[in-house]
């Protein structure tokens, strides 16, 4: 998953960074270096944010 990718995740999740940091158990500003691509996820937060990407993709189906 790209920054920008996670980026309009957390958009269409309607979270701020904070709010998606508190999601995922990391920090707002890990968020924000995820975001600019200065930093990857680990594999257990990329699998968080697969999750949530999912549960989007079901509400918005549904």
């Amino acid at each position: 998953m790209t920054g920008t990718q996670i980026r309009d995740l957390r958009k269409a999740l309607g979270y701020t960074q904070a709010r998606l940091a508190e999601e995922i158990s990391v920090t707002a500003n890990t968020v924000a270096r995820y975001e600019r691509n200065e930093l990857r996820p680990s594999p257990p937060v990329m699998k968080l944010l697969k999750l949530l990407n999912m549960l989007l993709t079901e509400k918005k189906a549904a």
